[in-house]
């Protein structure tokens, strides 16, 4: 009776495994957006693919050097902590930086009174066997203003499953943080 037991606790476990490797891009969709709505940036950050965590990284470091450099430790230390340093965020691991920075952007726009009030997947299209993006609407309310924004999601084929590549509102919070660096930078070469 045991090891029928065992052997169907572990056809189940299989069967879980399978499942979660084996969810569409639309399912890991809706999951990413309840991961979202409930603050889990970590579960979000295992949702990507590994190339896309490494380029976020390398992408923001940049601006960690910058502000760091310039005395200006704010950000830095609101991600990792009072009296971090450039070499505790170039050390971290790459899920760890992503789920410290997008966490910290996450809390001031929610303190600004945006909220999601719905995401609706109208559908999805293959750009290839590999890659699959999903379009998503979503519906959000500003004091009485209410916004709408269509959001692409994309997914790239990683062993059995699939991996979410950065979002378009991602790779905007990046190129924005980018374009501050830059003005920072040559602000403080003309003074």
């Amino acid at each position: 009776m045991k090891i029928i037991l065992n052997n169907c606790m572990l056809a189940v476990c299989l069967l879980l495994t399978t499942a979660v490797n084996a969810a569409s891009p639309q399912d890991m969709t809706a999951q990413y957006y309840r991961n979202i709505a409930n603050n889990q940036w970590d579960e979000i950050a295992g949702m990507l693919h590994e190339t896309a965590l490494h380029d976020f990284k390398s992408k923001l470091l940049p601006l960690l050097q910058t502000t760091s450099s310039s005395g200006k430790n704010g950000l830095l230390q609101k991600m990792f902590g009072k009296g971090a340093t450039f070499a505790d965020a170039e050390k971290a691991d790459d899920k760890v930086f992503f789920v410290n920075l997008v966490g910290n952007a996450a809390g001031l726009i929610r303190s600004s009174g945006i909220k999601n009030t719905q995401s609706v997947i109208i559908g999805n299209v293959a750009e290839n066997d590999n890659v699959v993006h999903v379009l998503v609407r979503e519906n959000y309310m500003l004091g009485d203003m209410a916004l709408t924004n269509m959001e692409v999601l994309s997914f790239k084929k990683s062993g059995n499953g699939w991996s979410m590549l950065l979002s378009g509102k991602i790779l905007g919070m990046v190129q924005t943080l980018q374009t501050s660096t830059y003005q920072l930078r040559n602000r403080t070469k003309r003074q």
